[in-house]
C-alpha cells in the first residue's frame, strides 16, 4: 500500500510534470558540462599516445565544446525559467485556494487566531515554497547529476580510478553524519531560549509603565538578561560544535585535498602500469567538483526541511473544515430568530452551551447577562454563524441558517464587536462594505446617522481618509462600523458589548448612531452593566452555558435569583466607588 504524500508533496502535485521538464533540462545541462572534458580528455590520449590529430580531430573537438557549452548554458537557463514559472503558477494557485478557503471556513477560526498569524499563513509559508520550486529542484538535480555523469566518465576512461573517485561520496556523507550528530536537541534548546527572549522581550517593553508604577522594574530587567544570557549561552552550544565541525569538514573535504589524495592514488596506479597521466588529471579535474555539488545539496536540503514545515502549516489551514453552504439556498420569510435546543462547545467533549433555546421576536430587544465565562458571546457567535452547532438548530425567519446563503445571511444579520473591524481604505469604503453599491449619497447618509459629522469635519479629506492614515480614537472607529452596519440596513443585529471598552464621553457620542441603528430590528445584545438593558423587552441570564432564568428586569429582581445578585454586586461596587 503506497504511503499518503507528505504535505510538500501534496502542495507541489500541480507543478509536478513541469518541475520534472525543469530537472531534466538540467540533466541535459550537467552533461553538457562534462562533454567538453571528455572532448579534451580524448584529444589529450591522442597527443599522449604520440599520434598527430588531424586538423579534422582539432575542429571537431572545438565544435563539440562549443556546442556543449551553448547546449549547457540554454538547458540551464531553460530549467530555471520552467521552474520559475512552475513557482509563480503554484503561488498563484496557492494563494487563491488559500483565500477560497478562509472565505469558508468558520468565522470562529479567526477569533482563536492573531492577525500576524493568518497573514504568515499567507505571506511568510507561502514564500517559502519559493526555494524549493524555483531552485531546490534544479541546484539538487544539477549537484547531483554533474558528478554522477563525471563520474561515470572517468570509469569509462579507468574503472579503477573511477571507484577512487566514487568511493569520496560515502566519505563525505560520513562527514556530514558526524557535523549534524546531536544538533537535534541543542537546535531545539536554541528555540526554546529564543522564545522565553522573546516573551520578555515583551514583558519589558510594553509592561514597562504597569512595572514602573507597581512593582520593582528591576525585575522586568532582570528576567530579560537571564533570558538573554540563556539564549547566548544556547546559542553558543549550538554553533560552536557547528562552527568546528564544519571547519574540519570544509579542510577534510576541500577541492585541494581531494585532488591531491585522487593524484597520489594516480601516480601509485601510473607506477603499477594501470593508469595513464590523461586518466588521472581527468580523474582529478572531476573529483574536485564533488565538494561543490555535496554544498550545494546541503544547502537545498535546508531549504526542503523550512518548505516541510510551512507546507505542513498550510496543508492544515487548507483541510480546516470549512461551513457548509446550501446547494439550494432558502430565504428567511422574517426577522424571527429560533434557538432550538442548541449544544456547541470549541471542544465538542466540553460543550459550551447546553440545551439553549429563544425565540426573539422582530423589533424587540433581547438582553444576555450572566458571569464571565458562562458563554454569552459564543451564544452571539452561533446567530452569526461564526459556528455551527453541534446539535440543535439556529433559525431565521423559519429557515436554518446553514440552509440560507452566506452573503444573504450577511445582508441580514450584523455583528458590532468592541473591537471595530475596519480595513485600510478610506472611510467611504469601509462604510460602503455594507452595501457595495451604494452611492456617495447613501454613504453620507449612513455616517450623519452614525453621527460621524463632526469626525469627518476635523479630517481633511473627510470620507476619502484612509484608516490608518490617521488615527482614529476607539469611539470613532466605533461610529464608522455603527455607519457600516447602519447602510447595511440589516434585519437582526447582534451587539458584543459595542461600547464596554469606551470611555463614558464616547459611549454618549455613539449612543444616538446605535438608535438609529437598533430601530425595529431584532436586537440581541450583551450587557456587562445591568443598567444599560433594564429597559430591553428581555433578560437572559447565562450560566455554565445553560439559561438559568429570563424575564422583564422587574421580574428578574423579584425572583431573587442570579441577576438579583449580580445587580446587588453591582450597587455594592458603585457605593464602594
Amino acid at each position: 500500500m503506497s504511503r499518503p504524500p507528505t504535505p510538500l508533496g501534496r502542495l507541489l502535485r500541480p507543478v509536478r510534470g513541469r518541475l520534472r521538464v525543469a530537472g531534466a533540462l538540467q540533466v541535459v545541462a550537467s552533461a553538457g558540462r562534462i562533454v567538453p572534458c571528455a572532448a579534451l580528455a580524448v584529444l589529450a590520449l591522442q597527443l599522449w599516445d604520440g599520434a598527430t590529430p588531424t586538423r579534422t580531430a582539432v575542429m571537431t573537438c572545438i565544435v563539440v565544446v562549443l556546442t556543449s557549452l551553448v547546449i549547457a548554458a540554454a538547458a540551464s537557463q531553460a530549467a530555471y525559467a520552467v521552474a520559475h514559472l512552475a513557482d509563480t503558477r503554484l503561488q498563484g494557485q496557492l494563494r487563491a485556494h488559500l483565500v477560497t478557503t478562509l472565505s469558508r471556513i468558520r468565522l470562529g477560526w479567526f477569533a482563536e487566531r492573531s492577525s500576524g498569524e493568518v497573514a504568515t499563513r499567507l505571506g511568510d509559508d507561502v514564500a517559502a515554497l519559493h526555494p524549493v520550486v524555483a531552485h531546490g529542484v534544479v541546484e539538487r538535480t544539477g549537484a547531483v547529476a554533474t558528478p554522477v555523469i563525471a563520474v561515470g566518465f572517468v570509469m569509462a576512461l579507468d574503472i579503477r580510478l573511477g571507484l577512487v573517485v566514487l568511493a569520496l561520496v560515502p566519505l563525505h556523507l560520513g562527514m556530514q553524519a558526524l557535523l549534524l550528530r546531536g544538533v537535534g536537541p541543542k537546535l531545539a534548546a536554541m528555540h526554546r531560549a529564543m522564545a522565553d527572549l522573546h516573551s520578555a522581550t515583551v514583558e519589558l517593553v510594553s509592561g514597562m509603565a504597569v512595572v514602573r508604577l507597581f512593582a520593582d522594574p528591576r525585575h522586568s530587567r532582570d528576567r530579560y538578561t537571564r533570558a538573554a544570557r540563556s539564549f547566548g549561552e544556547g546559542y553558543a552550544s549550538w554553533v560552536g560544535p557547528m562552527t568546528r565541525r564544519s571547519a574540519l569538514s570544509a579542510a577534510v573535504f576541500s577541492a585541494p585535498v581531494i585532488v591531491a589524495v585522487v593524484v597520489v592514488v594516480g601516480v601509485c596506479f601510473r607506477a603499477a602500469g594501470w593508469s595513464g597521466p590523461v586518466e588521472v588529471i581527468t580523474a582529478a579535474l572531476v573529483a574536485a567538483t564533488i565538494p561543490a555539488a555535496f554544498e550545494a545539496v546541503t544547502m537545498a536540503g535546508q531549504s526542503s526541511r523550512e518548505a516541510s514545515a510551512a507546507a505542513g502549516r498550510l496543508v492544515d489551514l487548507l483541510d480546516e473544515p470549512v461551513l457548509p453552504e446550501s446547494p439550494a439556498p432558502v430565504a428567511p420569510r422574517d426577522a424571527t430568530v429560533e434557538i432550538d435546543e442548541v449544544r456547541f462547545g470549541h471542544d465538542p467533549d466540553q460543550p459550551v452551551l447546553q440545551e439553549i433555546s429563544l425565540r426573539l421576536a422582530p423589533g424587540t430587544l433581547t438582553a444576555l447577562v450572566g458571569p464571565s465565562g458562562g458563554g454569552k458571546s459564543t451564544l452571539l457567535g452561533l446567530v452569526a454563524r461564526l459556528w455551527d452547532p453541534d446539535r440543535g438548530r439556529v433559525r431565521l425567519g423559519g429557515v436554518d441558517l446553514r440552509e440560507i446563503a452566506v452573503s444573504e445571511l450577511a445582508r441580514r444579520v450584523v455583528l458590532l464587536a468592541q473591537d471595530p473591524q475596519l480595513l485600510q481604505l478610506s472611510i467611504a469604503d469601509n462604510i460602503a462594505l455594507g452595501r457595495p453599491g451604494a452611492d456617495r449619497a447613501q454613504v453620507r447618509r449612513a455616517a450623519t446617522l452614525a453621527r460621524l459629522d463632526p469626525v469627518l469635519e476635523r479630517l481633511e479629506d473627510g470620507l476619502d481618509t484612509v484608516i490608518g492614515a490617521v488615527q482614529l480614537s476607539g469611539g470613532e472607529q466605533q461610529r464608522v462600523a455603527i455607519a457600516r452596519a447602519i447602510l447595511a440596513d440589516p434585519q437582526v443585529v447582534l451587539l458584543d458589548e459595542a461600547t464596554a471598552m469606551l470611555d463614558p464621553q464616547s459611549e454618549a457620542e455613539i449612543q444616538d448612531g446605535l438608535a438609529a441603528l437598533l430601530a425595529d430590528r431584532t436586537v440581541l445584545v450583551i450587557a456587562h452593566r445591568l443598567a444599560s438593558v433594564v429597559d430591553a423587552d428581555r433578560i437572559v441570564v447565562l450560566d455554565h452555558g445553560r439559561i438559568v432564568e429570563q424575564g422583564t428586569a422587574a421580574e428578574l429582581l423579584d425572583a431573587g435569583g442570579t441577576f438579583a445578585e449580580l445587580w446587588s454586586l453591582t450597587e455594592l461596587v458603585q457605593e464602594e466607588r
